[in-house]
């Protein structure tokens, strides 16, 4: 699922939107499987980014995304899997 405020990555000549449904459900089960609150997680992920918490929950919430693609590179990396799967392939091109 994509949002109109999502900002577009260029990435290998192709164009990407940060795939809130993914990132969803990577943050659900990392919530479970780590017996954490997700505000606490919410909070946690936002240090670790520099962003706020509240920003953190606009994304779970499909208000708007990540600003900046290295963002999606950290979550892939507290998520252990590639930032493909963060993202979604655009039809603009």
């Amino acid at each position: 699922m994509t949002s109109k405020n999502t900002k577009i990555f260029t990435i290998d000549n192709s164009e990407y939107q940060f795939d809130f449904s993914a990132f969803n459900i990577m943050f659900n089960k990392h919530c479970q499987f780590c017996h954490i609150k997700k505000s606490d997680f919410e909070e946690e992920l936002a240090e670790i980014l520099n962003v706020s918490s509240s920003a953190v929950h606009n994304w779970r919430n499909i208000n708007n995304g990540p600003s900046e693609l290295e963002m999606i590179k950290i979550l892939s990396d507290i998520f252990t899997v590639s930032y493909t799967h963060l993202t979604l392939p655009t039809n603009s091109r």
